[in-house]
């Protein structure tokens, strides 16, 4: 990474907790610009529009400014190269919003979650650098 540069950088988890699928972003780092926020609303936006199971209502709770631990991926990525960088976090039994009981949060859905987020990367792959 350090030797090519990155401009873009999802890390991909699940969350025990909380029954949605939600973007963590790098708001804490020091780096944290308008530039980044705005990309990171422009990525989320796509996404809500490509897949029904994406929400932005819920989620963690926002960094304060200059308070992210640059020990975690996605804080060190968009520290280290001024970068789009966030995680994407699933959940392990269902949605809340669009639940299905008989399947759950299933490898389908989470394929086609996949899909939705190439999608949203296209959205802003002309602007990650403008």
């Amino acid at each position: 990474m350090h030797d090519t540069g990155v401009d873009f950088s999802l890390d991909v988890h699940g969350d025990e907790a909380l029954p949605h699928n939600f973007i963590a972003g790098a708001e804490g780092i020091p780096g944290w610009s308008d530039r980044l926020a705005g990309l990171q609303k422009q990525f989320k936006d796509a996404l809500v529009v490509a897949s029904p199971d994406f929400q932005t209502e819920f989620g963690y709770d926002v960094d304060e400014p200059g308070s992210a631990t640059l020990k975690m991926a996605t804080d060190y990525i968009a520290q280290a190269f001024d970068c789009l960088s966030m995680t994407l976090e699933m959940p392990f039994k269902d949605t809340t919003q669009t639940a299905l009981p008989l399947t759950g949060w299933s490898p389908e859905r989470c394929r086609l979650l996949g899909r939705s987020c190439v999608d949203a990367m296209l959205a802003v792959v002309d602007t990650v650098r403008s």
